[in-house]
C-alpha cells in the first residue's frame, strides 16, 4: 500500500530538468533547479491512518489533494481561485480536513494571512468556509451576525469533541482577545471566553483546552505581560512582567502534573531556557528544566493531551531534549534521530491509536522528505520526496567557531562547493538583524551558489539572535561598527584559514544583510571583489522615514534603541554616504512592493554610486514583489543574475 502511494507521489512531481553533475551545469539551469518550489508543500495523515492530505504546488497553481492510503486513489482535489494560497492544514477527525488559506491580491505577489477557515470531507462533501470573508450567515452563539468580520487562528484540536477545534478569534468589534470552540461542520462558535484587557494574547491552553495563560506584547506597553487565570470564568491576573522591551517569554502547554511549560531567558546567562511554571496564590513559580550553555531554545513540540513533549536546539546541529510522559512516542522519535543523524525530525501527524506517524525529515542537503513510521516496530517507508532532483547536487554545511578581534566568540556555517573547481567565497550575511540568525540547515540560494563553484560562509555577528539576550543586545547601536567588524573578522578568518584566496571574496545579503554587504564594500574597500544587496537598507536616516517600521510607535522606539536618532551619526554609518569609497562591482535587487525596505533605499544607493562615477552597478527593480521574491519566475531570474554576477566579478 505504502509503496504504491510512494510511486504515485514521486511520479506526480517528476521534473523536466535532467540533473547533471554540478560542475557541468550552466548557472541558469541551476538557478531554475534551485529556484523551483517543491511540488509537495505540506502533508498530513488522518487520525485513523486511512487518508493523506497534501498541499501541492506547481508554478503559481496550488491545490489540496486527499488520497486514500490503501489504494493510492485521489478522493478529492480542490483548487481555490488564483487569489487564494493554502496556509495551514489540520485533520480534525477521520473524515474532516481544515485549511487556513492565505490571499494574494491580483496586482502583487505579496501573500497575506486571511484568518479564514475552510473545511471539507475526504470524499469532497460538505465543503464550507467556516470563518472569514467567504463565510455566510451563521447561527448559534453569534446569531444575527456575519462571521466574515471574524477571523481565527487554530490553537488546537478538541480532544473531547472531534467535531470542534479551539480557535483564537480576531473580531474588529471586540476590544479583547478571545478563544472559542468552532464546529468544523456548521461554523458555529461556542464557549467563547475572553482574555484580559489587552489588544493581543498568545494563549496557552490546559489539557481541557481552556485558556489559562496569556502573554501579551500590547502596543501601549513597552514590555511583555503574562496573565493567568485559575479556570474559565475566573478573573485574569498579571503574574509576570518584563523589565525591558526585548525580553520575550512563551507558554507552550500543560503537563499532566498541572504545571505549564514555558520558555524564558535564564537570569544567570540570558539564554532562552525551558521552565515548568505554576501559579500559587497569585505568585508565579518557575522551575528550570533545561538550559544550554550557548544556544537558545529553538522550538517546543508536543501535545498536552497525548503527553509527549520535546524541545529542539540548534546546537549547532539539531539536538533534542525529551521530557514528555508518552514513552512510546518519545522512543519512536529517538529511533528516527538515530536512523537519521544530523537531521531535523518532526512528527507532522500521529494516528489516534499512537501506532503510526507521518515524519518530516530535513537536513542541510534536503529541506524535506516524508516517511511513514510504524511506531511499535520502528519501521519506516518513504512516501514523498519533492527534492529528488537535487540528489547528488547539494553539499554539506559545516558549523564553524572563531573569535572576533575583541575575543567575543562568533559562530557561523561554511558550505563548501562540491564542484571540481573552487571559484571563490561568498560571505552571506543574514537579515533582521536583531533576533534572526543563521541556523544549520537547507537553504536554496546557498546550495545554488555552491553548485556553481562558490563556497559560502555565514556568520552570526553580535546582535544576532540564538545566543542569548546579552549577545543580541551587544549589537544595539553597532550597525556599521562592531557588527560590521564581526563580518570583517569572519572574512579575514576564512582567508587566514585558506578557505578563500584574498582576491576571490564577495559579500552578499538581504535586508540588513544588504546593508552589511554595501557597508563592507564602503568601509573595507580592499577586502572584497564584489558586493550584492537584495531588498536592502542603505541609508539609515531614510530607514527612520520610510517603510512600515517608522509607521508604528513601537517601530520608532525600536529604531531609537538599535540605531539611534542622531542624523550625523546615522550618516556616518550609511553606505549611501560613502559610495565614493566603493571600488568594486555592485548588484542591487529590490521589490517594487516592498514595505519593509522600500525601493527608495535601493534608488538612493544607486544614485549615490552613479553620482560618484561608479560604472559597475547593476540594478533590478522587480514589479509585484516585496521583501523577498515570491514568484518562481522572479526568484529564478534573481538567482541567475546573482550567480552570473559573482562569477563575472571573480573572473570566472
Amino acid at each position: 500500500m505504502i509503496q504504491m502511494l510512494c510511486t504515485i507521489l514521486l511520479l506526480s512531481f517528476a521534473s523536466s530538468i535532467t540533473p547533471a553533475h554540478a560542475s557541468s551545469v550552466e548557472v541558469n539551469a541551476n538557478a531554475k533547479l534551485f529556484g523551483t518550489r517543491p511540488f509537495t508543500r505540506e502533508m498530513s495523515i488522518s487520525p485513523d491512518g486511512k487518508h493523506f492530505a497534501l498541499i501541492l504546488e506547481k508554478g503559481e497553481i496550488q491545490r489540496l489533494r486527499i488520497i486514500n492510503a490503501e489504494s493510492g486513489k485521489i478522493t478529492k482535489e480542490i483548487n481555490f481561485d488564483d487569489s487564494w494560497r493554502f496556509g495551514s492544514l489540520y485533520w480534525v477527525n477521520n473524515e474532516r480536513v481544515l485549511v487556513a488559506p492565505n490571499y494574494q491580491p491580483g496586482m502583487t505577489n505579496l501573500i497575506f494571512a486571511t484568518g479564514a477557515l475552510y473545511a471539507v470531507n475526504v470524499d469532497g462533501s460538505k465543503e464550507k468556509f467556516l470563518l472569514g470573508g467567504n463565510a455566510g450567515p451563521q447561527t448559534g452563539s453569534i446569531a444575527g451576525k456575519r462571521t466574515k468580520r471574524i477571523s481565527a487562528l487554530v490553537l488546537d484540536t478538541f480532544a473531547q469533541d472531534r467535531k470542534k477545534v479551539v480557535v483564537e478569534l480576531f473580531d474588529r468589534g471586540s476590544k479583547r482577545p478571545s478563544t472559542a470552540l468552532l464546529n468544523v461542520y456548521t461554523g458555529k462558535l461556542s464557549q467563547r471566553s475572553y482574555g484580559p484587557a489587552v489588544q493581543f494574547c498568545r494563549f496557552a491552553l490546559d489539557q481541557r483546552a481552556h485558556a489559562r495563560f496569556c502573554v501579551s506584547n500590547d502596543k501601549a506597553v513597552d514590555h511583555y505581560q503574562m496573565f493567568y487565570r485559575e479556570k474559565s470564568g475566573k478573573k485574569w491576573q498579571m503574574v509576570s512582567e518584563g523589565e525591558v522591551w526585548d525580553e520575550e517569554v512563551s507558554v507552550h502547554g500543560q503537563l499532566k502534573n498541572g504545571d505549564f511549560l514555558a520558555s524564558m531567558p535564564n537570569p544567570e546567562t540570558s539564554i532562552t531556557s525551558l521552565y515548568a511554571i505554576s501559579v500559587r496564590d497569585g505568585v508565579l513559580n518557575r522551575k528550570l528544566i533545561y538550559t544550554n550553555p550557548v544556544y537558545d531554545l529553538l522550538r517546543v513540540y508536543g501535545s498536552s493531551f497525548r503527553g509527549f513533549t520535546r524541545a529542539l536546539y540548534a546546537d549547532p546541529k539539531p539536538s533534542y531534549v525529551y521530557f514528555g510522559e508518552n514513552q512510546a512516542i518519545e522512543d519512536a522519535h529517538r529511533s528516527m534521530v538515530a536512523a537519521f543523524p544530523d537531521h531535523f525530525i518532526s512528527f507532522n501527524s500521529i494516528t489516534s491509536d499512537d501506532r503510526m506517524a507521518l515524519v518530516q525529515v530535513a537536513s542541510d542537503q534536503e529541506p524535506r522528505r516524508y516517511y511513514l513510521l510504524d511506531i511499535p516496530s520502528k519501521k519506516v517507508k518513504m512516501v514523498d520526496n519533492s527534492y529528488a532532483a537535487l540528489t547528488g547536487l547539494t553539499t554539506t554545511m559545516e558549523p564553524v567557531e572563531f573569535p572576533a578581534r575583541d575575543g567575543t566568540p562568533l559562530h557561523g556555517h561554511l558550505s563548501r562547493t562540491n564542484s571540481a573547481e573552487d571559484k571563490g567565497l561568498v560571505m552571506l550575511i543574514h537579515g533582521g538583524p536583531h533576533g534572526p540568525f543563521d541556523i544549520w540547515g537547507y537553504r536554496a540560494e546557498i546550495q545554488f551558489l555552491t553548485s556553481i563553484g562558490l563556497n559560502v560562509m555565514q556568520v552570526n555577528f553580535r546582535g544576532s539572535g540564538g545566543y542569548g539576550l546579552d549577545f543580541m543586545r551587544a549589537g544595539y547601536g553597532e550597525w556599521g561598527r562592531k557588527m560590521q567588524d564581526d563580518v570583517t573578522d569572519a572574512t579575514k578568518w576564512a582567508i587566514d584559514k585558506g578557505i578563500a584566496e584574498p582576491s576571490k571574496v564577495c559579500i552578499y545579503g538581504g535586508s540588513y544583510g544588504a546593508y552589511a554587504a554595501l557597508a563592507g564594500a564602503a568601509f573595507e574597500p580592499d577586502l572584497y571583489q564584489c558586493a550584492a544587496g537584495h531588498v536592502g537598507v542603505y541609508d539609515l536616516n531614510e530607514l527612520r522615514e520610510s517603510g512600515d517600521i517608522p509607521e508604528r510607535k513601537s517601530g520608532v522606539r525600536y529604531l531609537n534603541r538599535v540605531i539611534g536618532n542622531d542624523k550625523e551619526d546615522l550618516s556616518s554609518r550609511s553606505p549611501t554616504d560613502f559610495a565614493a569609497n566603493i571600488k568594486i562591482p555592485i548588484l542591487l535587487t529590490a521589490g517594487l512592493d516592498d514595505q519593509r525596505a522600500p525601493p527608495i533605499q535601493t534608488e538612493l544607493m544607486e544614485k549615490a554610486l552613479k553620482g560618484a562615477g561608479k560604472q559597475k552597478v547593476t540594478v533590478l527593480y522587480q514589479p509585484r514583489e516585496g521583501h523577498g521574491f515570491v514568484s518562481e519566475a522572479a526568484e529564478i531570474n534573481r538567482l541567475e543574475q546573482l550567480g552570473n554576477f559573482f562569477l563575472s566579478a571573480l573572473g570566472k
